[in-house]
């Protein structure tokens, strides 16, 4: 089997050598100034994203490149959702990365750092750009077709992104353990967000015109009237409980955070429970 040598030298391959590149120019900068690790998630989670795309398009270029991609079904709409999931992912950091690092290292102190963390800030900038533009090469093309590039199946994507986010800022403020209140709600952040998966899986795959005797829309339906309905409850019940008796200050600004993605996440099944329905009629 020879090489596809086409692959890095058309507009999605010259992208995906730069993602590597700069994505690569990203953590290395960080890595070599926080050789001892990181003592916050945030700093985590910006360091595994950089490594973990960078890692993820290494082996997609690689599979391209040797042909072996053709053997892989729904290749387009693999490396599509990837892609997507990348450019959110990638946009987290951004703006993460720069407003924690620069306001815990203190550029008045810590000048020559800051020089390096402003670098890497912009390589992540530039690697987001790069894959924002990839997925609408992507999508441009017209093989990228089936569910993730559908309304319904953009909004399971941003709902999962978005409770992704949730899950970070809970954890950082460990803001999980107050009471019943805030427990509900992290069931619902969890149930749903599990749901949400699954049905991204079985639509992608087309699983779910497999499934049983009742119609897959029709239990899409259901379940986005569901999530619409728990996300209410989750979204009412945080700031009463929390915001209003929060701790102090610093957590008060994470319960603030939380509510705001939990509203963002019901606007969004709102608009997918009402895309459900007029599939249905």
């Amino acid at each position: 089997m020879g090489f596809n040598l086409n692959a890095v030298t058309q507009p999605n391959g010259i992208i995906q050598l730069l993602e590597v590149l700069f994505g690569c120019v990203t953590f290395s900068i960080v890595a070599a100034k926080h050789p001892f690790g990181f003592n916050s998630n945030w700093l985590v989670w910006c360091m595994f994203v950089w490594c973990f795309c960078f890692a993820a398009t290494v082996i997609i270029l690689s599979l391209e490149i040797s042909g072996l991609h053709s053997k892989i079904p729904k290749w387009e709409q693999i490396v599509f959702f990837y892609v997507v999931a990348a450019c959110l992912s990638y946009l987290t950091t951004v703006v993460i990365f720069p407003v924690y690092i620069f306001q815990k290292e203190g550029c008045h102190i810590h000048f020559e750092n800051c020089q390096y963390h402003a670098a890497a800030s912009a390589f992540a900038c530039l690697t987001f750009i790069l894959y924002a533009v990839q997925s609408f090469l992507l999508k441009g093309t017209g093989k990228v077709s089936g569910y993730v590039t559908t309304p319904p199946g953009i909004l399971k994507i941003l709902q999962a992104f978005v409770a992704c986010v949730i899950f970070g800022i809970v954890d950082q403020g460990r803001l999980y353990k107050y009471n019943e209140a805030t427990q509900w709600s992290i069931f619902v952040f969890c149930f749903c967000f599990i749901v949400t998966v699954v049905i991204l899986i079985l639509e992608s795959t087309g699983l779910s015109s497999k499934m049983g005797p009742v119609p897959f829309p029709t239990l899409t339906m259901a379940y986005s009237v569901l999530a619409v309905v728990l996300f209410l409850t989750a979204t009412v019940l945080w700031p009463v409980y929390l915001i209003r008796n929060g701790p102090n200050s610093f957590f008060k600004d994470n319960n603030i955070c939380v509510t705001f993605f939990s509203c963002l996440n019901t606007v969004l099944y709102i608009v997918d429970a009402v895309l459900s329905f007029l599939k249905c009629k």
